[in-house]
């Protein structure tokens, strides 16, 4: 009976051995499910840190193609949170919750432009937010955070700008007539500035009216003579270029279209498209564009369609630099209006009255590092910091 019961005190206390140690291994299970629970969660929230700052850098890039901050831009570059929290899955708060205290802003880039001075971490320069070396090239550090989580990363930039590829040395250009009558005002198509430009012309493919109203330095061909505007470098080919720019500064207008109107603002790269026999006006006083800052404004027929009967008007004491492009023809109602660069139309041409086509070499040239056409990053620059 004893040696039972001896038994049976082991047997007790084996089984409360056991369960001690099962109590403890499932302790150590539930602790270890917690922790493993918890790591997966802050590496989600991680995760998505880096994925609101990959985000926000390319949303700089972006920021950058549109306006990049070339040498004496007053204004660095400034990231816009709201319109970038807005965008996709970065404005859904199940997703992305906003960051705890401390952490600073759900998203932010920071301009930076770069050097090669010793003493700086990376080539970047802080203490500078634009592109003042102007060598196409800046530094962009973009964080992000949500929940608990922030994540850094920076990488350097390059500036491709669109090359215009406008011919140089053509004063004007007219497919048909280019009359004239205000004599004692000749010559109205003049040499501003002839830059490197071996030689300066003028085409005028049908009638001339006046050869005074070129300068005599400048070469008229007429007639039969005239080059087309293809062979020009004025074909389909850079009508397109120049559309699909426009439509990338969301500065392309097709009025033929329901809904779309006709811009106020004829500034920087302007195309626009109306129905054939449509007269534009571009006002009559101040200034389109300037030296340092040229435009390019084509006004075109409908798309596959003809625009030959089209009318750009232009009067009053208006200014434009740049080049300014025509499928119709082209005339000065009233005033003393005054073209800088170069003047396209594939119509007619009237300069009645006191117009101006002055021909600037500057303007041609200014116009080939005036708008960017990607910015891209450059490899082995990219890296996470945090």
């Amino acid at each position: 009976m004893r040696r039972r019961n001896r038994q049976s005190g082991s047997v007790l206390i084996m089984v409360i051995g056991i369960t001690a140690a099962l109590a403890i291994m499932s302790t150590g299970l539930v602790f270890i499910f917690t922790n493993v629970a918890h790591n997966t969660a802050n590496e989600r929230t991680r995760t998505k840190a880096f994925d609101v700052s990959e985000g926000a850098l390319d949303y700089a890039m972006n920021t950058l193609a549109v306006s990049w901050p070339k040498v004496g831009t007053t204004t660095p570059p400034v990231f816009a949170l709201s319109s970038f929290q807005s965008m996709g899955q970065f404005g859904v708060a199940s997703q992305y919750a906003a960051p705890k205290a401390g952490l600073g802003p759900f998203a932010d880039v920071l301009f930076y432009d770069n050097t090669v001075d010793t003493g700086q971490p990376d080539g970047i320069n802080y203490d500078v937010h634009i592109d003042a070396n102007g060598d196409g090239k800046m530094w962009l550090v973009s964080s992000g955070a949500t929940g608990v989580q922030k994540a850094t990363i920076q990488g350097e930039v390059n500036r491709q700008p669109y090359n215009t590829n406008f011919p140089r040395g053509i004063a004007e250009y007219a497919g048909g007539d280019l009359t004239s009558n205000g004599g004692g005002n000749n010559p109205k198509i003049r040499i501003e500035d002839q830059g490197t430009a071996p030689s300066v012309v003028g085409y005028v493919g049908g009638n001339l009216q006046a050869p005074s109203v070129f300068q005599n330095t400048i070469t008229p061909t007429v007639g039969a003579n005239v080059p087309s505007l293809e062979s020009l470098g004025f074909g389909t080919d850079l009508e397109g270029q120049v559309a699909a720019l426009a439509v990338s500064l969301h500065r392309y207008y097709d009025t033929t279209k329901p809904g779309v109107q006709m811009p106020t603002d004829f500034s920087g790269v302007c195309v626009i498209r109306v129905p054939d026999g449509t007269t534009v006006s571009l006002g009559n006083n101040g200034g389109i564009n300037s030296l340092a800052n040229p435009g390019i404004l084509f006004i075109l027929g409908p798309e596959g369609g003809s625009g030959n009967n089209i009318t750009l008007d232009m009067g009053g004491n208006q200014d434009f630099y740049g080049v300014l492009y025509s499928d119709g023809r082209f005339q000065s109602s009233h005033g003393t209006p005054t073209i800088h660069g170069m003047l396209v139309c594939k119509s007619n041409l009237d300069m009645k009255g006191t117009p101006q086509v002055l021909y600037n070499d500057s303007v041609i040239r200014n116009l080939s590092d005036q708008w960017t056409l990607s910015v891209n990053l450059l490899s082995n620059t990219w890296r996470q910091t945090k």
